[in-house]
């Protein structure tokens, strides 16, 4: 591909990343975006007040979630709430694709931003205001332009991959990985390059000073408020919420996550990496170190108390890169095979084309994505983040007289969010009965299922074990709500 045509191709890439990040962008909310409305409120606050103290909401921390959503977030529709959000997720994918193109060539870093654009994970998440989808995207963009200055050992690299670093843990605490990653990153290139100690000490200066500088300027309170921050950050770590009452899900729940969200492309990916090692591949070492992070990354995953599948994600967007990398080396090594390459690449178009035509048909609820061969790894795991309650609500409003009724709900905000009527939590039925709370209809959801035998959803859900629902919701042929006429059923007590 010659470079004029670079640019078009990269607002192409935007273009397609855009698209279903954006499209429909209010159709429903998930139960955390409500407290980040509120944090982005107080962020707004500090800023026009100039009150450092503000710009601190919580210990996750996402500052750059906040600084993204704040210029919006007064607005009255969701819509344009989370809309400069889910733009700057799309940025991050133009810039990974830049970043891949300037390691490995244009028609290489191309496919990577196409890839990036319709991974189901990362669309998903670019929906929801949250921390998620912009910590995948500094993390792999920070480690692509590290794998840069390997190549071409400019500090520049260093300097770009210190500040992306940064902005990656000023999205969520975990993005720190990147530190201890980088740093035995730059001692494995020195060691090879048989740097000295002034050199390794110079080129972890610039990066450190970038990721310092950064986070100084985008977050001040911290050079400001240091022990506030400190304080606020210990406490954190100390509560129950952190500690496992609430996330503490076992030891395989990584794993079956990794099955559930993974794509056959990711699986490719995967599969190939043997073949990479026992080949003479140019790309053998970017494959190791992407590799290594999107491993290191799932392992302190593993190894962190709280849990929940969406804390994954910025391995999936290693699964990617690793994705064409393995395409690339496969046609390097065939080149003398063009029946094998030809099926390389029709076999990847294919499973291309089916991703693009999965997430049309889930679209707007690409947060039920599930890999088709390991689909029953979820009919006992607790799922499902607000999606289809949008629905419920829906079917709701269509009864007479909806706006006069009371409906007991598992997330209550984000089916209020909908529902013309009055909503009270479904949690009030562990200990209630609907007559005595005087709902006409009870809302169950799917993150109910498989939560401890003495968590209050586990009897709830007991309750209605024997009812049969007036209505199910399902996306992606599997039930995510259930819907209870109060006045048709017989609870058991």
């Amino acid at each position: 591909m010659r470079r004029y045509l670079l640019l078009p191709v990269l607002v192409g890439v935007f273009c397609v990343a855009l698209l279903p990040r954006t499209l429909d962008l209010g159709t429903f909310l998930s139960p955390d975006e409500p407290r980040w409305y509120e944090n982005t409120l107080g962020f707004r606050e500090g800023i026009l007040t100039g009150n450092l103290r503000k710009l601190y909401q919580q210990p996750h921390p996402g500052i750059t979630t906040m600084w993204l959503s704040w210029p919006t977030i007064e607005s009255s529709s969701w819509m344009v709430r989370k809309l400069p959000h889910a733009i700057g997720v799309s940025v991050l994918v133009v810039v990974g694709a830049w970043l891949a193109v300037r390691l490995w060539g244009i028609p290489i870093g191309v496919a990577t931003g196409f890839l990036l654009a319709i991974n189901p994970l990362a669309i998903a998440h670019a929906r929801v205001l949250a921390m998620d989808a912009l910590l995948g995207g500094f993390l792999l963009t920070s480690v692509l332009a590290l794998l840069r200055w390997r190549t071409e050992s400019r500090a520049r690299w260093l300097v770009v991959s210190g500040a992306l670093g940064a902005l990656a843990a000023l999205s969520k605490l975990a993005g720190a990985v990147i530190v201890p990653f980088t740093l035995c990153a730059i001692l494995g290139v020195g060691l090879r390059r048989k740097f000295s100690w002034q050199e390794f000490l110079r080129a972890m200066g610039w990066w450190a000073g970038s990721a310092v500088a950064t986070t100084i300027v985008v977050f001040p309170t911290v050079l400001v408020y240091p022990t506030m921050v400190f304080e606020e950050l210990r406490a954190f770590f100390l509560t129950e919420h952190y500690q496992g009452a609430v996330h503490a899900l076992g030891p395989r729940w990584y794993a079956e996550a990794l099955l559930l969200w993974i794509t056959p492309l990711h699986l490719f990916a995967l599969l190939g990496i043997p073949f990479v090692f026992r080949s003479s591949s140019k790309h053998r070492a970017d494959i190791g170190i992407l590799a290594a992070f999107a491993a290191l990354f799932f392992l302190v995953m593993q190894v962190s108390v709280k849990k929940g599948d969406r804390y994954l994600l910025p391995s999936f967007l290693f699964f990617d890169v690793l994705a064409v990398l393995l395409l690339a080396t496969l046609l390097t090594a065939w080149r003398q095979r063009q029946a094998l390459q030809r099926a390389a690449v029709a076999g990847v178009t294919m499973l291309v084309g089916w991703q693009v035509v999965t997430l049309v048909r889930l679209h707007p609820y690409e947060l039920a994505y599930r890999n088709p061969f390991f689909r029953r790894v979820a009919l006992h795991r607790p799922m499902g983040w607000g999606e289809g309650l949008d629905l419920a609500a829906a079917y709701l409003n269509a009864k007479p007289n909806s706006e006069a009724l009371l409906v007991a709900s598992y997330y209550e905000g984000p089916f209020s969010y909908r529902f013309r009527g009055q909503v009270t939590s479904a949690e009030r039925l562990a200990k209630e009965t609907p007559e005595e709370i005087g709902v006409n209809y009870v809302v169950l959801y799917r993150t109910m299922v498989g939560r401890a035998p003495d968590r209050w959803e586990t009897k709830v859900l007991q309750k209605f074990t024997n009812q049969q629902p007036e209505h199910v919701i399902s996306i992606n042929r599997e039930e995510y709500a259930w819907i209870y006429r109060v006045e048709r059923s017989r609870i058991n007590s």
